[in-house]
């Protein structure tokens, strides 16, 4: 184990548990086959094991002193690259058509990572934008973090990030870890989570951008009952009433009830009432 001190403003919170590990590493199914793209390698947890099963395996750091320690200790291995650079700032596109270009044989590039909880949602975020670029995203969140993403509708957690994710891709909660895990401990428990890209969106809708602007205004507001959170948009109250009355959902349903077939029944209606306004003399 390195001596090497964490950094709390860089959320580094070092795997220890080596079960927990190899759950990780197992939850990503490797082939020889297979680039790796780590996030936030620390002390090298995941590193190793990953490296062993994998083609090609790149290691993106952000702490200096981490990449020369995993660099002292990998030695001459030639399938891996440390990287010191910020995942966030990395030219994701342009790294993984290099891989890719390099690697000929590679059947799929994978990410894994224990991510830093501080910055979770904007790297969640960058590889959703990407997620034609790999077959598999494997990664330690927040339990609280994980739950939203992955939940179903009635869950208290269940809310606009919610689909977001899963209109672009399928996420699954794995298991749970225990703060125990880490060194630091962490303040919180955490859970390993899979993403995998969808070739299709989750659901079919006329009006993508649409779409989450109906899901913002209605989970914005979500003490409200759908038909007034829904005046956020800009419409009257006959055209809610007819927007609702054609999508078939109830007025009176709260955010979390309304599953995503419903939001994209309810944008489409939504946006067919605003083109009907739109048509008539002095409309919209």
């Amino acid at each position: 184990m390195s001596a090497i001190r964490t950094r709390k403003n860089l959320g580094q919170n070092l795997l220890i548990d080596s079960s927990v590990r190899d759950m990780i590493v197992s939850a990503a199914s490797l082939t020889p086959s297979d680039i790796v793209i780590e996030i936030g390698p620390g002390t090298g947890a995941l590193t190793f094991p990953l490296a062993k099963r994998a083609l090609f395996l790149l290691a993106v750091e952000v702490d200096r002193r981490f990449c020369d320690y995993l660099r002292q200790r990998l030695g001459d291995a030639g399938n891996v690259e440390v990287r010191n650079a910020d995942f966030l700032r990395l030219n994701l596109p342009d790294e993984i058509e290099k891989l890719t270009e390099r690697f000929a044989e590679a059947r799929a590039v994978k990410i894994v990572s224990n991510l830093p909880f501080y910055i979770t949602t904007p790297i969640i975020t960058k590889l959703i934008e990407n997620r034609s670029l790999f077959e598999l995203c494997v990664v330690t969140v927040q339990k609280e973090v994980a739950e939203r993403f992955a939940a179903d509708p009635g869950s208290k957690r269940y809310g606009a990030v919610t689909l977001f994710l899963n209109y672009y891709a399928r996420v699954k909660m794995l298991f749970s870890i225990s703060k125990g895990a880490f060194r630091p401990k962490p303040e919180v428990d955490c859970a390993v989570i899979s993403i995998v890209p969808r070739r299709k969106p989750g659901v079919k809708v006329r009006d993508e951008t649409l779409f989450f602007r109906v899901i913002r205004a209605v989970f914005g507001q979500r003490r409200k009952m759908l038909k007034n959170s829904l005046r956020s948009l800009g419409l009257s109250e006959s055209e809610i009433d007819e927007a609702l009355r054609e999508s078939c959902v109830g007025e009176s349903l709260r955010p979390e009830r309304i599953s995503m077939e419903d939001f994209a029944r309810l944008a489409d209606a939504v946006l067919a009432v605003s083109e009907k306004g739109a048509e008539k003399p002095g409309g919209k």
